[in-house]
């Protein structure tokens, strides 16, 4: 399923704060976590072209989704992404290296690509863990708050919002962190941008 991915984020300074903001979040749904397991080539084919591929474990749910043509402002996030499930016989064996990702007929990768794929296989490059809170808001909008685990265990903190109307909960967000006194910044740059950073 190919869809317009849009999200509001904004980072949280410290795991106090994000304590804090977990306690006066409105109508608390459930907590889920996930495993997300990002894939490109020894020379980076992928992030040249700004190109971010994952598989998340989720719930007992497997998924692909790759996401590219990203553009951010004001920690508002806009990308085309296409999302697909995977069964679990053929992650292990993406796992295993007996099958490549751009060998799944459902990734529109383009030929220029999967040439070069088919020359340097993907591999997984790492993986992250994130365990993430729904708060439901009457204005009818989900709050997701992240609790993100890098590889080599350094973690980060996060709320997000998928709207296409970013003004009411950013109002909300801005105002309840102002209350609480806690300190964030608006978000620049996605959770695999950081993960490159921290460990590539």
């Amino acid at each position: 399923m190919t869809q317009q991915e849009r999200e509001l984020k904004f980072a949280l300074a410290t795991v106090q704060d994000y304590e804090k903001l977990r306690r006066v979040l409105p109508n608390f749904q459930k907590t889920t976590r996930q495993r997300n397991f990002y894939f490109d080539t020894p020379s980076r084919h992928l992030a040249a072209r700004r190109i971010m591929l994952r598989v998340r474990e989720e719930a007992g749910e497997i998924s692909i989704c790759l996401k590219r043509n990203a553009q951010v402002a004001a920690g508002y996030f806009r990308a085309e992404e296409i999302t697909h499930l995977l069964n679990q016989q053929v992650w292990e064996k993406i796992k295993t290296g007996s099958l490549s990702l751009h060998e799944l007929p459902s990734l529109p990768l383009g030929e220029e690509l999967i040439g070069l794929l088919q020359s340097e296989p993907l591999h997984i490059l790492g993986s992250i863990e994130t365990e993430r809170s729904y708060f439901w808001h009457e204005q009818g909008f989900c709050i997701e708050l992240d609790r993100v685990r890098m590889s080599h265990g350094e973690e980060e903190y996060e709320v997000e919002v998928e709207t296409e109307k970013p003004e009411a909960p950013r109002s909300f967000l801005l105002q309840l962190f102002a209350a609480q006194q806690i300190t964030w910044e608006e978000q620049k740059f996605t959770k695999y941008e950081r993960f490159l950073h921290r460990h590539h």
